[in-house]
């Protein structure tokens, strides 16, 4: 997402305006800072700000300032990547810290990146109890401090592939029949529909409290 920045591709939206978007992408992605940072400060596109267990407060304060000083709606998204094991000492801080400086922010969550772990063979891969615990946990510490859970960020496929386990790590894991990523495990059809189930049913219950 970063590289299609550097493509010659943004230019004026219209004659009559100075504001610039890139065209080669809808919603950006913004890291921690530096050359992440500079490219979609300059476009007018919604960015998607990738916040895993090292950020802080003052990262929280220090983007928005800098993406979205006019503090407008719909720019910023928050996709909070932090693990089961970080995220309830880490979020509540961060959504406190957005809320005060009311600061407009989607808050997603992406529960794949801090949940993998390889399995005695070498083999790397994601525990689905795990995965729908984070999605939990950031439904309940977002509405619970004053943002908004505005959905889920994940890797998916529609092919027929076991790359995830639904065993917790630590437990003896199966040979997964058929594997087939490269790169990264990610949910097949059924387990990205649990996925969504899972996030829908802790949003209805902050919705009835």
């Amino acid at each position: 997402m970063t590289c299609a920045y550097a493509l010659p591709s943004r230019s004026s939206c219209s004659p009559s305006t100075t504001a610039r978007a890139s065209f080669s992408t809808h919603s950006a992605r913004a890291g921690g800072g530096g050359a992440h940072v500079e490219p979609a400060r300059s476009a007018e596109n919604p960015v998607g700000v990738k916040s895993g267990p090292e950020v802080t407060p003052w990262d929280v304060l220090e983007l928005p300032a800098t993406l979205n000083p006019e503090k407008s709606p719909g720019r910023l998204t928050f996709i909070v990547r932090m693990g089961t094991g970080r995220i309830s000492e880490i979020l509540t801080v961060i959504v406190r810290t957005i809320r005060d400086a009311k600061v407009p922010v989607v808050w997603l969550c992406d529960p794949m990146p801090e949940n993998t772990f390889s399995t005695p063979g070498g083999i790397k891969t994601r525990s689905l109890p795990v995965i729908f615990q984070e999605i939990e946990q950031l439904v309940e510490m977002v509405a619970g401090h004053g943002g908004w859970p505005g959905g889920l960020h994940l890797e998916t496929t529609p092919d027929l592939v076991i790359e995830r386990t639904s065993l917790l790590p630590g437990e003896d894991v199966i040979e997964f029949c058929d594997y087939r990523s490269a790169c990264d495990p990610r949910l097949n059809a059924d387990q990205a529909v649990m996925a969504v189930e899972t996030f829908l049913a802790a949003h209805a219950t902050i919705r009835k409290e």
